[in-house]
């Protein structure tokens, strides 16, 4: 998220969470950054995760997913 904020890109909140850091979408695993571009449009940076993916019941910050999946590593 820093890396963004040095170059002016401003994180965008999404899934009813604040732009604070990733979040995953835990079907695939990915985390995922949203931004818009100078034009306008939402754009979505996205990594995919060597983890499994699970069905938790939520969108966790990237934080959180990793603490939920380090015990199963």
């Amino acid at each position: 998220m820093d890396w963004l904020a040095e170059r002016g890109i401003q994180p965008l909140n999404s899934v009813g969470k604040e732009a604070n850091e990733p979040v995953v979408h835990t079907w695939m695993p990915a985390a995922a950054v949203y931004f818009n571009d100078p034009d306008g449009n939402e754009l979505e940076f996205i990594s995919w995760l060597q983890d499994e993916p699970q069905d938790i019941g939520y969108i966790p910050y990237l934080s959180e997913w990793n603490e939920l999946t380090k015990s199963n590593k």
